[in-house]
């Protein structure tokens, strides 16, 4: 069971990485849908500033490393990058989370 509470204070934590300013994050919600990634959406707030809306996806809590020929988050992080460059409308990945940040 995924402790929200957690996620929203780790989420809050990250605000000012996620934008410039960054204060804190509202709107925590989990979506449907991801038959092997958790995905949330919130939007992180900044004086003066819109509040600026965001998609998380995570690995489960206590889900292992993908199977061998998966792409991990990261990998599939590197690739959005990399066709963004190539011209391809695609969401920008703004942080891609580690294991050190606790989420």
């Amino acid at each position: 069971m995924v402790d929200v509470d957690a996620l929203q204070h780790g989420l809050d934590a990250l605000a000012p990485r996620l934008r410039s300013g960054g204060s804190g994050v509202s709107a925590l919600q989990r979506l449907s849908g991801g038959a092997s990634q958790e995905t949330w959406s919130f939007v992180v707030h900044a004086a003066a500033q819109d509040a600026l809306p965001m998609v998380l996806r995570r690995a489960p809590e206590g889900a292992a490393e993908r199977a061998a020929g998966n792409a991990t988050l990261e990998t599939e992080a590197r690739i959005i990058d990399q066709v963004s460059h190539a011209g391809v409308a695609v969401p920008a990945v703004v942080l891609v989370l580690q294991p050190t940040m606790g989420l």
